[in-house]
């Protein structure tokens, strides 16, 4: 059984955006909840910029982000902001598990879908009822429900 990691030993592990989803993808989003509460890292807004190939404006909208990012001390997310990266990492991770691989994930994540009233998965993530909407979606497309 893995020991549990301290707020303070995540924030301090954790140095990319695909080391944030894949520890999520192997602890739970539950877990992250401490380091949520202290608040992640500005520089994973860059890493997951840089991890999706797109700008840090882009980057920074989908993550529903606000401001020049300059605000917060020591260089770290708000809560809010912290959560809905967690978010992210965490619905991507179960869109690759659900549908086979990355490119194919993040294919089906970028492109507008009709269930999601035309919008991109990836665009559903910056609310909660959003991110709720794509999970069920992907529960759907697992057990044979929804495309």
């Amino acid at each position: 059984m893995d020991e549990e990691k301290s707020p303070q030993q995540l924030l301090g592990t954790i140095g990319t955006y695909r080391e944030l989803r894949d520890w999520v993808n192997a602890h739970g989003a539950p877990a992250a909840i401490p380091a949520i509460r202290r608040r992640l890292s500005r520089f994973l807004v860059g890493s997951f910029a840089q991890e999706h190939n797109i700008s840090l404006d882009k980057a920074r909208r989908l993550l529903g982000m606000t401001g020049t990012g300059k605000a917060g001390s020591e260089g770290l997310l708000s809560q809010g902001e912290s959560e809905r990266l967690v978010r992210f990492a965490e619905i991507e991770a179960v869109a690759i598990e659900t549908l086979g691989d990355e490119a194919t994930a993040r294919r089906w994540l970028e492109a507008k879908n009709l269930t999601l009233n035309g919008e991109a998965p990836y665009e559903m993530l910056d609310t909660g009822y959003g991110a709720g909407s794509v999970r069920a979606l992907l529960g759907a497309i697992r057990y044979g429900g929804a495309a």
